[in-house]
């Protein structure tokens, strides 16, 4: 596993936590 696609992997879950969230504060 790369740097690389750790990094985007974090991204990735960091965004569809944030949305999830969001939906969640509605």
């Amino acid at each position: 596993m790369t740097l690389g696609s750790f990094r985007r992997g974090l991204l990735m879950l960091s965004v569809a936590f944030g949305l999830t969230r969001g939906d969640l504060a509605k």
